[in-house]
């Protein structure tokens, strides 16, 4: 199973079971698909990081 995380411009985020419709996201927010074995401590990581270095969580 897969989860979608919106990232927002002020660096919160937000979780969904289901991919979100860009129309309706603010602008500037990213999408990204991850899969359920992501921990939290792997998000915090993943947020210090950059958004990135996690094969786990993709842009979409």
């Amino acid at each position: 199973m897969s989860f979608f995380i919106v990232l927002f411009e002020d660096g919160s985020l937000k979780i969904y079971k289901s991919m979100q419709d860009r129309e309706f996201l603010p602008e500037g927010a990213r999408q990204f698909k991850c899969s359920s074995n992501v921990t939290l401590q792997d998000l915090c990581l993943w947020l210090d990081g950059g958004c990135k270095k996690l094969r786990t969580i993709k842009e979409i």
